[in-house]
């Protein structure tokens, strides 16, 4: 199961009458513009998606003191076995740390002590893992603190948002492009397009969620 953004949205609406309030009111009391939540600040004019950023997330689970281990709970599908709290820890890592360090195995798949523990809804690929942005690089689809969520298992296609890690340790958010027997083609965000070597490359992972 991958949260979605109807999903998020729904939990925030639910939050907010759990605990009595108008999502104007959850807002407003958070400290936020009263507008924040509006269902028309959910998608952009052109059709994409917006998602809420991890601060105004913060403060509306401080003023309602609710745990990010239930928050994630309400994000939950209805009528998923994973509704109402069925989380588990998902390794995450900041985006040079990731860079610097040597968190994964040979197949691409997250390894060793230096994950931080995020709770979040069941996946349905177990070596799924978080990397949190670092820098401007990937603006202005990323922003600095942005998590993203990638699938070691989940196939890519063309145009999906990936992360690709090179041999020498160098950590890229981009667009997936196309892979050949000997070639990756991508788009790492903010600049132009890269062919790569596939020999130079560890993995290409997609990303499923992200929260921006």
């Amino acid at each position: 199961m991958y949260l979605r953004h109807a999903d998020l949205w729904r939990a925030i609406d639910d939050l907010a009458r759990d605990h009595g309030y108008t999502i104007s009111a959850l807002a407003r009391r958070a400290g936020l513009d009263p507008s924040a939540f509006n269902k028309s600040k959910r998608g952009s004019p052109d059709g994409r998606l917006r998602w809420p950023s991890l601060e105004s997330l913060a403060k509306i689970l401080d003023v309602t003191g609710v745990t990010p281990l239930e928050f994630f709970g309400f994000s939950a599908p209805t009528g998923t076995d994973s509704a109402r709290g069925q989380l588990r820890l998902l390794p995450t890592m900041g985006q040079r740390e990731a860079s610097e360090r040597e968190p994964f195995d040979a197949d691409g798949f997250p390894v060793g002590k230096h994950w931080d523990p995020l709770p979040f809804p069941e996946l349905a690929d177990r070596q799924a893992y978080g990397v949190t942005i670092a820098g401007d690089a990937a603006e202005p689809v990323y922003r600095d603190g942005d998590i993203v969520i990638a699938s070691p298992r989940a196939a890519l296609k063309r145009g999906d948002r990936a992360l690709v890690r090179t041999i020498s340790g160098r950590m890229i958010a981009c667009a997936f492009i196309r892979r050949t027997a000997g070639k990756l083609e991508i788009r790492p965000f903010g600049a132009a397009p890269e062919t790569h070597d596939t020999r130079g490359i560890a993995f290409a992972h997609r990303i499923v969620w992200a929260s921006q």
